[in-house]
């Protein structure tokens, strides 16, 4: 989320002058600017499996790098070989998996604000058929549980140790619990939408008012999963 006050200085945007993806066997070499879901979907092509359950997770494969993302089970330490990064200073930095610190929703480019150049995946060869079957049993789960045709930043919270935090909030009566714009979606309660123009200010008030409620209803501390950037 970008807060109303903007961001003072330059944004570079790694997209689509930033996308390459090449195949060596079964290591994925991908550009930090590429769309997860398009890397996932060449994997495919290629007769490769490992990717099916994050090809949904919208954003490119350097913020999920970065984010440790992951869905369904899978995240990306599971199927990350190796990561080129760049430090402010321009120094050009080469890890193994095991050297990124992944955990939930976090890796060392948090830590030392580095930035995600490329990333390479190691898959597996598998048969294509069963390959477009799971792709597609993921896929039809996301559309037909998640709130895709609204806005929102994705996930909200981070799932807190013993619960999930679209649990709790549906237990503490909140779906579809709305002040002006910003509501808890009727359709997965982890996901906060705007459904108009609420402002950030808005958003994320309304962000720590559910947590708020959970907290004084059921003990459970929720913990933001969405990053913000801007001048605040």
């Amino acid at each position: 989320m970008v807060t109303d006050k903007g961001i003072r200085g330059c944004v570079i945007i790694i997209s689509k002058n930033y996308d390459r993806i090449s195949l060596d066997g079964n290591l994925l070499k991908v550009s930090a600017g590429c769309l997860l879901s398009s890397a996932s979907k060449f994997s495919f092509k290629n007769s490769l499996t490992g990717m099916e359950e994050v090809s949904g997770i919208p954003g490119s494969v350097g913020g999920a790098v970065a984010m440790n993302a992951g869905a369904y089970g899978v995240e990306m330490k599971d199927i990350i070989k190796s990561v080129r990064l760049v430090s402010k200073d321009g120094e050009i930095l080469e890890y193994e998996n095991k050297d990124m610190d992944f955990s939930y929703r976090h890796s060392r480019v948090f830590d030392e604000d580095l930035i995600v150049s490329e990333a390479i995946f190691e898959l597996e060869k598998d048969d294509q058929e069963k390959i477009y079957e799971k792709y597609d049993d993921f896929t039809n789960r996301r559309v037909t549980k998640q709130p895709l045709d609204k806005k929102s930043a994705g996930s909200t919270f981070k799932r807190p140790v013993g619960s999930f935090a679209s649990k709790l909030i549906d237990e503490c009566g909140l779906r579809g619990y709305r002040k002006g714009d910003c509501q808890v979606s009727e359709k997965h309660c982890g996901f906060l939408i705007n459904n108009g123009d609420a402002s950030y200010g808005e958003m994320i008030d309304f962000i720590e008012e559910v947590a708020s409620i959970v907290f004084e209803k059921t003990g459970f501390k929720l913990e933001r999963e969405v990053k913000i950037i801007g001048e605040k």
